[in-house]
């Protein structure tokens, strides 16, 4: 699939499955790992970032799940979900939701905290919609110590042209400047009216590359949610760049993510 390997930057792990629109896809303790490690042995995924979420009612205790998995598993890079009033402390692997507006403002407090604290987390996975962005920004360009993934293309939704596309995404598009900021080519299928190959999302695809460039992107499976809507090489056969190389195409796939989990987990030591 990729000589070199692949990194996957999103990933989750739930110990009783993920709960999607049809219900569970897996109640059976550790079928997602068992699934997963298939799907790594198959495919040559050679390091994973496990992005941990839990909610009131449902994936309690994730976090404490996923960080039991990576003492025995190598590969397993967690981290882990913060919600309003958890301390973070510095070189710190965390993920962060703002799916909405007070969901941002949260994350918002935990960032602008770690900031004025002076120990910034290494790494921050961050789901976001775009108006949460908007409100982010600015904390997360004080935190230039840690590496920042926006996850899933920056949520757009479908779009309908490349000037639709830009006005959507100009938060994200305003933070390509920021060179810790890098963006996951993830859940494709959430920027897609359609199904697989979800070809409507590839002038996402291209206006996010344009701005960023070829060495910020980085791949992501979103296992196990993607598999209400594509096969795990589906989710590998992703939409890049258009007119990409074999050499940016290992480098999407692996070497970025590779080269910039080293640096930032390395300066964070």
């Amino acid at each position: 699939m990729n000589p070199e390997g692949l990194f996957d930057t999103h990933c989750h792990l739930f110990e009783r499955g993920y709960h999607g629109r049809f219900g569970f896809l897996s109640r059976a303790r550790g079928d997602e790992l068992a699934a997963y490690e298939r799907f790594r042995e198959e495919f040559g995924i050679t390091r994973t970032l496990v992005i941990g979420y839990e909610e009131p009612d449902r994936y309690v205790g994730n976090n404490e799940y996923i960080e039991g998995l990576a003492h025995d598993h190598d590969w397993i890079v967690p981290l882990r979900f913060v919600a309003t009033g958890n301390a973070v402390g510095r070189g710190d692997f965390i993920s962060l939701y703002a799916t909405d507006m007070p969901a941002a403002r949260d994350a918002l407090a935990i960032l602008e905290a770690a900031q004025v604290s002076g120990k910034p987390p290494a790494i921050v996975s961050l789901n976001a919609v775009p108006e949460a962005l908007s409100l982010l920004a600015p904390a997360i360009r004080r935190l230039a110590e840690t590496w920042i993934l926006v996850s899933h293309l920056g949520l757009p939704g479908p779009v309908g042209s490349t000037a639709a596309a830009q006005a959507r995404l100009e938060p994200l598009l305003g933070l390509a400047d920021a060179e810790h900021v890098s963006v996951k080519i993830s859940g494709q299928y959430a920027a897609s009216a359609g199904g697989y190959p979800h070809d409507d999302a590839q002038l996402v695809v291209d206006v996010i590359a344009d701005a960023f460039g070829i060495d910020r992107l980085v791949w992501g499976s979103d296992f196990s949610p993607c598999l209400e809507y594509i096969s795990f090489e589906e989710a590998i056969q992703c939409l890049l760049p258009r007119g990409v190389t074999a050499r940016e195409r290992a480098s999407i796939l692996n070497d970025n993510a590779t080269r910039l989990f080293d640096h930032y987990h390395g300066a964070a030591q």
